[in-house]
């Protein structure tokens, strides 16, 4: 965030309320077999995640947009798919500690 700590709050703050539900929307892009729909809320989460610095999750992320985007049957995705939530779970849990309960960023010292 280029040295602006307080952006990077805000930042935190827009993923843990944004991403609170991006489960629903996958599983349902994924009941409705909706490949594109499936890459595009991957995509976003890669997106957010690289913002954040949450490094593992934005790979994870990376690794299978790539899998979806390769073949109609990507070889390796339900694996990717599992990682991919254990590490939106390990990434929320922190966006959650860091943030102690509130939903905007703490203020400056003086």
């Amino acid at each position: 965030m280029m040295g602006r700590v307080d952006l990077w709050w805000q930042v935190l703050a827009v993923f843990h309320v944004r991403f609170a539900d991006w489960r629903d929307a996958w599983r349902q892009a994924q009941a409705q077999a909706d490949r594109e729909g499936e890459r595009k809320c991957v995509h976003a989460l890669r997106s957010a995640a690289a913002n954040i610095g949450a490094a593992r999750l934005a790979a994870a992320a990376a690794a299978l947009e790539s899998l979806l985007m390769a073949s109609e049957d990507p070889m390796g995705a339900d694996s990717a798919r599992t990682l991919l939530l254990e590490c939106l779970d390990e990434a929320q849990h922190s966006a959650a500690e860091a943030l102690g309960g509130m939903v905007s960023p703490p203020s400056k010292a003086p």
